[in-house]
């Protein structure tokens, strides 16, 4: 257990868990601050061949430990796992876009198994002295964000580095999304925050390209409202997103046990057009004022 200077009673809840059901654990007070440093002091600390890692706000499968051992014993020449993160079911309509959300990011990893840009830090497998000899944070460590997509990076930049991507269902881990609008805004802001600092150019395409086919939408929704054929042309292209985007996802949700979700598609959708903008912008200035050196 690796304490990233968190402010609220993860240690606290830890110590008393430990105590009550006479569990062992290692709790680590790393030097620094933040989770890029709690990270690389945890890898030294270590001495397993491999580090599973993992946030404190996920519920992992049960089986998880022994399914990925039981992988890395197959592909005993992996250098990274990137590993399924899903969501916990919640009943708001925010929390629900949110769960489409988390669901089209993770489509896309796995479709791109073969040169994969995307993962998330809430599940991964990395080989430790490989971890270490890359030192993915040695040149962000000023920027709090961003350790999953610099690890997946420094791996793919050594191409002899192995990088797999795994999707069997005891391999999964499962987070709580935001329950308010506030705390949605602020955890999309500092996703967009890190955008800027990719060097992986399908990474960069792909979030480019979202930025860019919500703000032809915003143009042209504007627009819309000064004639009846601008609007048929501003629905037209919204109906192609939506329809190319369900593709995917339809896939994706009966894959992940979500299909409760599909009816909903039409309202993230709405919903994406409507916040990647204004957030991508606040993620700009975010990074540009407070995390440039």
């Amino acid at each position: 257990m690796v304490n990233d200077h968190s402010t609220d009673r993860s240690v606290a809840v830890i110590q008393e868990a430990l105590s009550r059901y006479s569990l062992q654990a290692e709790i680590i007070h790393p030097p620094g601050h933040g989770k890029k440093q709690a990270l690389m002091y945890a890898a030294n600390t270590a001495t397993t061949e491999y580090l599973l890692l993992t946030d404190a706000d996920c519920v992992p499968h049960i089986d998880w430990v022994d399914t990925v051992n039981s992988v890395l014993r197959e592909q005993h020449n992996a250098h990274l796992l990137i590993l399924p993160v899903t969501t916990i079911r919640e009943n708001s309509l925010l929390a629900k876009i949110q769960e489409i959300d988390f669901l089209s990011m993770i489509a896309s990893a796995i479709a791109s198994r073969r040169n994969p840009f995307l993962c998330n830090g809430a599940n991964l497998c990395v080989h430790r002295s490989t971890f270490l000899a890359l030192d993915p944070f040695k040149t962000n460590l000023h920027i709090p964000t961003g350790d999953d997509m610099f690890i997946l990076q420094a791996f793919k930049k050594n191409s002899k580095k192995s990088i797999r991507v795994v999707t069997l269902e005891k391999t999964w881990v499962k987070t709580r999304v935001k329950t308010d609008l506030k705390g949605f805004i602020e955890q999309r802001t500092r996703w967009g925050s890190k955008t800027i600092n990719y060097s992986d150019p399908k990474a960069l395409i792909l979030a480019f390209t979202v930025f860019f086919q919500s703000l032809i939408l915003w143009i042209m929704g504007i627009a819309s409202l000064t004639s009846t054929a601008n609007f048929t042309l501003f629905a037209i292209f919204f109906i192609l997103k939506l329809a190319v985007d369900s593709l995917l996802l339809i896939k994706a949700a009966r894959f992940f046990h979500k299909q409760y979700l599909i009816h909903l598609f039409l309202f993230a959708e709405i919903a994406q057009v409507i916040y990647v903008v204004p957030v991508a912008v606040l993620g700009l200035i975010r990074n540009v004022f407070l995390y440039r050196k």
